[in-house]
């Protein structure tokens, strides 16, 4: 190799690293969305000009199976525009897997500041949101403006989903404190302590209670089995129980969530669809249309395009007015291992699950807990959400799930290889 390619990788690798970069940075921003797209595209653009494919990396068979079927669905889809549409959305399907695998390797330190610099991104995201809340609640003296919706208004991003970016950044925030040598890091102990705090809050500020629901599931397995691993199972329990204080400390004193988290469990009955309109209440509606769709469909699916057009179909003949009530509002699923199975049948279920497994497979064995945690947490998302439905959700997961199975390192704690 020559001095001038030797110069040119090195731009080139530079470039990658940028795009890569930009794309995590932007991810929790709505009103960066163009950015992000761009970013992507040029990361293509970049990759077609370094061309090769790592066929030695499994995802590619398993996200590009998934989204093969996703266009075979269109054939017999009745609705061809949205069948399209769903296509370019799954895109990051086959885009990340190929990209990020025929790229040259991203090193600890780069992967690890990737890593920091979205977890920036989400705290500024969350600072932006509770400036704005303040601005707002100064003026108005109404205090709405610092709880769900309102609160993410400012960036553009629905709450669900900066709670889902805000979880998998406290999972990044204790990972990178854990590869710190422990002399070294006592100094830096209030201010991980500060950060975790802050982005607690922020958490159940946001009222997401599936991901909340999966943090403290998430957290407290983490913690049993990190101390138990040191023999220090009591000091362990200690922080549960000092964490489980401060979950039930910031679910009642705040509002929204101390009444959303009775709705989520009929509280005292008060919380049905004949009394109130509730998130769990609704999404028993959708679920019941979803699994009566499914009955019908179960082989194959409705196709690719027509998942949306058939639940709007259920809600009319089960009369379901909630779900009606609004006329420019369409309810997807709310459950993605649902939404798959409507649009592509068993089959469809089948990838999704194997899009989940595999690589939960490959981080045990590589016990990359990181990668653990963030499948898991996306996992029990979905259990609540179409999060495949969404920019948001799917570029979240295809960008992070191809950007761990591809870094590869020595040290068991961050790997994620093949």
């Amino acid at each position: 190799m020559t001095l001038d390619s030797n110069v040119e990788g090195n731009i080139w690798k530079k470039i990658n690293y940028f795009l890569i970069l930009t794309i995590a940075i932007t991810l929790p921003f709505g009103f960066l969305l163009k950015i992000n797209s761009l970013s992507t595209i040029l990361l293509i653009v970049a990759w077609l000009f370094q061309f090769r494919i790592s066929w030695s990396n499994r995802l590619i068979y398993f996200f590009g199976a998934f989204y093969l079927l996703h266009i075979i669905g269109v054939g017999f889809s009745s609705n061809l525009e949205q069948a399209f549409f769903e296509l370019e959305k799954k895109s990051s399907f086959l885009i990340f897997p190929f990209v990020l695998s025929g790229l040259p390797n991203i090193d600890k330190k780069q992967f690890d500041y990737i890593l920091l610099s979205f977890t920036i991104s989400c705290f500024i995201a969350s600072t932006i949101c509770i400036s704005y809340a303040s601005y707002q609640y100064m003026l108005t003296n109404n205090n709405e403006y610092f709880f769900y919706f309102p609160l993410t208004d400012i960036i553009g991003t629905h709450p669900i989903y900066l709670a889902m970016y805000v979880c998998f950044a406290l999972f990044i925030v204790v990972y990178l404190y854990l590869a710190q040598d422990y002399e070294q890091a006592k100094h830096k102990k209030l201010l991980f302590v500060g950060i975790i705090g802050y982005f607690i809050i922020i958490l159940f500020l946001l009222s997401a209670r599936a991901e909340i629901a999966a943090f403290s599931i998430i957290a407290l397995a983490s913690i049993i089995y990190y101390f138990f691993q040191r023999n220090q199972l009591m000091k362990g329990m200690r922080i549960i129980a000092l964490l489980l204080i401060v979950f039930a400390v910031l679910i009642y004193f705040i509002p929204n969530n101390l009444e959303r988290f009775k709705e989520a469990i009929n509280y005292k009955g008060k919380y049905s669809i004949d009394k109130q309109w509730g998130g769990r209440a609704l999404r028993l509606l959708k679920w019941d249309c979803g699994l009566d769709i499914i009955k019908n469909n179960f082989l194959f699916g409705v196709g690719t395009g027509d998942a949306q057009d058939e639940l709007q179909k259920c809600y009319k003949v089960k009369n379901y007015s909630p779900l009606l009530y609004w006329p420019d509002m369409k309810y997807n699923a709310h459950n993605q291992y649902l939404q798959s199975t409507i649009d592509l049948g068993i089959p469809g279920f089948a990838l999704l699950l194997l899009c989940l497994i595999v690589p939960l497979v490959e981080a045990s064995k590589s016990k990359n807990y990181l990668f653990i945690s963030f499948l898991v947490l996306f996992s029990i998302c979905c259990l609540t959400e179409s999060m495949l439905e969404v920019n948001k959700g799917i570029v979240f997961f295809a960008f992070f799930t191809s950007l761990f199975m591809n870094q590869r390192s020595k040290n068991d704690v961050r790997q994620a290889y093949l």
